[in-house]
C-alpha cells in the first residue's frame, strides 16, 4: 500500500484533521475535569460559527457556501445544547442535527441549480 500524500489539498485536509483533533481532545479533557487542561469553555461553538462565516465569504462553489450556512447553524445547536435554550440539551436535541445536514444537501442542490458555475471566476495570466 502506498500512503503518500498526493495532492497539497490532502495535505492541507490532513493538517486541518490534526489540528481539529487536537483541539476536541483538549477541550474534552477540560470538560471531563482533568487538572492542567483549560477550564470547560462554553463559548467553543462560537468557534465553527466563525469558520462558517469564513467559509461563506471565501467560497468558490455553491456546495461551500452551504456547508458554511450548515457549519454555523449547528454552532447555534451547539450553543443552544451547551445554555439549555428551550430546554434543549445534547441528550434531547440530536435530531437537530439530522435537519441541520439535510437542509444543507438541499441548500447545496438548490444553490447549485442556481449557480452552475463557480461563484468566483479564476483569473487567467495574461501572456
Amino acid at each position: 500500500m502506498d500512503f503518500r500524500l498526493g495532492a497539497r489539498g490532502d495535505r492541507k485536509r490532513m493538517m486541518w484533521g490534526v489540528i481539529l483533533i487536537s483541539i476536541g481532545l483538549v477541550l474534552l479533557l477540560g470538560q471531563l475535569g482533568f487538572s492542567g487542561v483549560i477550564p470547560p469553555l462554553h463559548w467553543w461553538p462560537a468557534i465553527l460559527f466563525i469558520i462558517g462565516a469564513a467559509q461563506i465569504l471565501t467560497a468558490d462553489k455553491a456546495k461551500r457556501v452551504a456547508s458554511g450556512v450548515s457549519m454555523m447553524l449547528l454552532s447555534l445547536y451547539f450553543f443552544a445544547c451547551t445554555y439549555h435554550w428551550y430546554g434543549i440539551s445534547y441528550r434531547n436535541g440530536w435530531p437537530l442535527m439530522l435537519v441541520i445536514f439535510g437542509f444543507e444537501m438541499i441548500f447545496a442542490s438548490v444553490l447549485g441549480r442556481l449557480f452552475p458555475t463557480p461563484l468566483v471566476q479564476k483569473e487567467e495570466p495574461h501572456a
